[in-house]
């Protein structure tokens, strides 16, 4: 079998789009299977050096997003043969008449809470949802919840498989301290703190997060700084005005950036990891906390309890006062926190990219063979 595959997206590793396909990529380079994977890639994008998984790779010299998934792709796909092709975004251009497609909706976020995302990328989502989930011969998402949500809003139920992302080695408790403590020092980021990391944007509820730190705050002087690791998103002129109308001062720490080297010593440093995100397709962030042996606190909410399970503190998002309280529980009560930790761990431990990819690889025998 021929395996085609979308790899614009791969530049974006940062991403949990760009993650998924890279972590896919690298995974089926290390499986022994007998199908052939074939990279298909704009010229508009950077490929980064080395190109994944050593797997090779066909671009066009067009720069015209548009034109490549109309045009383009759909004339490099016949001309290799291609028997499967799988695009890990959802969209996949006109290529049903080819060869069979697989696309991978990760959230139906643009259509649920177009209030979350900027007006061009919503638009060209919600267009990209209406022409790709009816053509797809199957759709994989990545939770119950995302699987739920699509079927609501577009049916196709008997044509989704849910397959839950992975968590990479490189999150992972570090015992040496001196390690931790160096990045830490580096990035000018204090011994202890209270973390999150994501964008910073409204659906990510950082606002529910500084109104239960200020209360916390209020109610006993020792309470570690905050550390926001994400670059701005929708919304961060309201989350920048939170937090000095707060009067949190140097009490809250934010960069913009962090190397993929020094996140999991920033994890952690962390006494706990704070997600109350209203809605997420998976949620990295809480699974990489816990793979690094940080106890976590996130919302109930979509994706995150499936995620999640019994490894973290589940709250309802809106509430300041119960993640204010939970907060309260993990830094005081250190037993506690460590028996979080402990059970984050072995729950981080069941999601595995490899179990992704061969799940994956499932699929595309399921659609060869009909």
């Amino acid at each position: 079998m021929k395996v085609g595959f979308d790899a614009c997206r791969i530049v974006e590793q940062k991403t949990a789009v760009g993650i998924y396909a890279a972590e896919l990529l690298f995974q089926f380079s290390r499986l022994n299977t007998p199908h052939t994977f074939i990279l298909f890639h704009n010229s508009l994008f950077k490929m980064p050096e080395p190109v994944p998984a050593d797997l090779p790779v066909r671009t066009s010299l067009r720069r015209k997003v548009l034109f490549w998934n109309i045009i383009d792709l759909p004339k490099m796909i016949r001309k290799e043969g291609i028997d499967i092709f799988h695009a890990p975004y959802n969209f996949g251009g006109p290529i049903k008449k080819i060869c069979p497609l697989i696309i991978t909706v990760h959230d139906l976020i643009p259509v649920m809470f177009p209030e979350y995302c900027s007006r061009k990328f919503r638009t060209i989502a919600q267009i990209s949802y209406r022409l790709s989930i009816p053509q797809a011969d199957r759709i994989i998402t990545i939770s119950e919840a995302s699987k739920r949500d699509i079927v609501r809003l577009y049916g196709c139920e008997d044509k989704i498989r849910v397959i839950p992302q992975g968590v990479s080695d490189n999150f992972r408790v570090i015992k040496d301290t001196g390690l931790i403590e160096n990045t830490l020092k580096r990035l000018h980021l204090p011994g202890e703190y209270i973390l999150y990391v994501g964008k910073l944007e409204v659906r990510k509820n950082i606002a529910t997060i500084i109104d239960a730190y200020s209360r916390l705050k209020k109610g006993a002087w020792d309470i570690p700084p905050l550390v926001l690791v994400g670059k701005p998103g929708v919304g961060f002129d309201l989350i920048q005005r939170k937090i000095e109308s707060a009067k949190l001062g140097k009490a809250v720490y934010h960069l913009n950036y962090v190397a993929e080297e020094d996140l999991p010593a920033v994890y952690n440093g962390a006494l706990l990891f704070v997600f109350p995100s209203f809605y997420e397709g998976f949620g990295f962030p809480p699974l990489e906390a816990m793979a690094c042996g940080t106890p976590v606190i996130c919302s109930n909410v979509s994706s995150l309890p499936e995620v999640v399970g019994d490894g973290g503190m589940l709250i309802p998002p809106n509430d300041v006062e119960s993640l204010k309280n939970a907060m309260n529980e993990v830094l005081f009560n250190r037993d506690y926190a460590s028996k979080l930790a402990e059970k984050g761990l072995k729950r981080a431990s069941l999601f595995s990219w490899r179990q992704t990819a061969i799940k994956t690889i499932n699929i595309y025998k399921e659609v060869f063979d009909l």
